[in-house]
């Protein structure tokens, strides 16, 4: 088993960065996601598994003011070099996400 993780902040309430990355999750992308922990269910993260891969993924949004929140990503799976590319390309889509 192989686990890529990597954070950063976003000027965004973590309600409001938890409802956007769930739904970004679910979107009809390369690789959308069944999800298993929801957004919207009241604690601080998202699990999911990315469809046509053996990942597991666990976004968590804490947060560190009104309008401020750390994200963590993680992937892990089987295959280091897939979790690696999932956890980069999830993060950017957050981060496009314009939440800030």
């Amino acid at each position: 088993m192989h686990a890529h993780w990597g954070t950063f902040t976003l000027n965004a309430p973590h309600r409001n960065a938890l409802k956007f990355i769930d739904a970004l999750m679910r979107q009809d992308r390369a690789f959308p996601y069944d999800i298993f922990d929801a957004g919207e269910d009241g604690d601080f993260q998202i699990i999911g598994r990315a469809r046509a891969r053996d990942l597991i993924t666990t976004v968590v949004c804490v947060p560190l003011a009104a309008h401020s929140t750390w994200v963590s990503v993680i992937v892990s799976g089987p295959d280091g070099h897939h979790a690696e590319l999932e956890r980069n390309s999830l993060r950017q889509k957050i981060i496009d996400l314009r939440l800030n």
